[in-house]
């Protein structure tokens, strides 16, 4: 039987920090990291808490997705009415399970929400013949902020102020992420490209940006 490691769910770090410390703005991606391919068989898989209380429902695939190696979930984290920074993730117990061997402990995650200081945001309409991309917000550090697929509109709200990038993803297996190449260089990496300029994001802004490729 395949060997499972059962270290328990956990948030990747993939740019967090909307606020001080390791907070989670409002609107931000959000990857949690699994240690073995799971299958998600529930319509909800993640829910959010609030002081106990049940605050959102995340649903699978329109709000959560599963990456190819089936070990990352990501979603982007909502707003709610709740004034309360701290929250919990919860995955269901059952809904999510191993695609080998038995199924493992998923304890609470415990998240701050960053403090509000004045957000911008940023829409647009997306001009393409592609059938499958994904359309990415990256900060100065190329870090994604946000994303949208296959959309020929997006929204990106709760955006810190800085200078950030919009990023597009050629997504030809329509697989939700980038693939590289592979080592036998049978097959070449999927197409990237950068809008063609920096986007500075002020607080309480709103910008709007189309795109064309």
């Amino acid at each position: 039987k395949r060997a499972q490691r059962v270290d328990g769910p956990r948030l990747k770090a993939n740019g967090y920090g909307g606020g001080t410390g390791n907070a989670i703005s409002v609107g931000q991606l959000v990857t949690i990291e699994l240690d073995t391919p799971v299958k998600i068989q529930t319509k909800e898989p993640i829910r959010l808490l609030a002081d106990s209380v049940e605050v959102a429902k995340l649903t699978y695939p329109e709000q959560v997705t599963l990456d190819r190696s089936a070990t990352e979930m990501s979603f982007i984290i909502p707003r709610w009415t709740s004034t309360t920074r701290e929250a919990t993730i919860i995955l269901d117990s059952a809904g999510i399970a191993p695609v080998q061997g038995e199924q493992f402990s998923k304890p609470a995650i415990q998240i701050t929400i960053a403090e509000a200081r004045g957000a911008g945001s940023l829409k647009g309409t997306v001009k393409t013949e592609q059938a499958s991309y994904i359309v990415q917000l990256v900060d100065n550090q190329y870090k994604v902020r946000n994303q949208v697929r296959n959309a020929k509109t997006y929204n990106f709200r709760n955006i810190e102020p800085g200078t950030y990038y919009i990023r597009v993803i050629l997504d030809a297996n329509n697989n939700g992420k980038w693939d590289g190449g592979d080592p036998e260089l049978i097959k070449e990496p999927e197409q990237v490209y950068i809008h063609d300029k920096p986007l500075e994001i002020r607080a309480n802004w709103e910008m709007e940006e189309n795109i064309a490729f």
